[in-house]
């Protein structure tokens, strides 16, 4: 395998750790809410005579815990497609680790739910932004020959992060003091470590070449596309595949600004619509 081959490849899973934070996030939380300290905390059970017994907002506690991330995760995803044009593919990651740290912050510290979930707003936010933008740019930085193959790390990342949130839960529950708030705070805190890793690594990888051609920045467009094809800038290679990048962003230039609307129009509305049905589907399964 060549170094510019290795060089994609690694691009590709600094971005995709993205992924990793929405799988620890999956995987961690409904192990806390199953912790008996957790739902001492914050009002969950009521004991009777010994016996722990379900308090009547239980539901509605559990409810809010879980829907407030999908609210985040909404309104991250919607705020991602004005973000990643105005600072960048790069930036947009970067801010999603950033505000993935804070929302862990926040729930590690919870002395109250109305701080968790405020926590749980951040972290929802952060995946939003990151859902949208790492397959993005990983698409927009992979060669085509391995583009189908690069893009996938994201959903590797995620059910990766899966295990490792259930694998350090486990340490944390047969180590802790299970009458300890640190059970559930240690395990909530810890999503502040991937959201570090993340914001630190792609600090480290380069623009999006497409974003650049965008901008108009097109000797660093130039520049990115050799390093990341293991090429010189005076290459014919890099030169012709940045040529075909810059001349793609001119004709989206050349169109205009797309409206909604369109999405819903002619041929376009009927797929629009199975595919909003069908990721519906999948959501609605309770999967996560």
């Amino acid at each position: 395998m060549s170094s510019s081959v290795n060089y994609n490849w690694l691009v590709s899973f600094a971005a995709g750790i993205g992924g990793l934070l929405f799988g620890y996030e999956i995987g961690v939380i409904g192990q806390v809410l199953g912790m008996e300290i957790f739902q001492t905390d914050f009002g969950m059970v009521n004991v009777v005579k010994g016996v722990r017994v379900d308090a009547d907002n239980r539901p509605s506690i559990d409810g809010w815990i879980t829907t407030t991330f999908l609210l985040g995760c909404i309104a991250g995803a919607a705020a991602c497609s004005i973000l990643a044009d105005r600072i960048g593919r790069k930036y947009s990651i970067i801010s999603s680790g950033a505000f993935f740290a804070v929302g862990g912050a926040l729930q590690a510290a919870a002395g109250s739910l109305a701080v968790l979930l405020t926590g749980r707003v951040f972290s929802g936010l952060a995946i939003g932004i990151a859902s949208m933008v790492v397959p993005l740019y990983i698409a927009e930085t992979a060669p085509a020959s391995t583009r189908g193959a690069l893009t996938t790390i994201y959903q590797l990342m995620i059910t990766f992060g899966i295990f490792v949130a259930t694998a350090i839960n486990c340490i944390i529950i047969k180590t802790v003091d299970n009458t300890s708030s640190l059970e559930w705070r240690l395990a909530l805190g810890m999503q502040i470590i991937p959201a570090v890793l993340l914001v630190g690594l792609v600090s480290l990888i380069p623009f999006s070449p497409r974003w650049l051609a965008e901008k108009g920045r097109h000797d660093e467009g130039l520049e990115v596309i050799a390093k990341l094809r293991g090429l010189t800038t005076s290459d014919q290679a890099a030169i012709d595949e940045y040529n075909l990048i810059r001349a793609g962003s001119d004709a989206d230039k050349a169109i205009g600004d797309a409206s909604w609307a369109e999405l819903f129009r002619g041929p376009n509305g009927r797929r629009m619509v199975i595919a909003i049905i069908n990721q519906s589907l999948q959501q609605l399964t309770g999967i996560n």
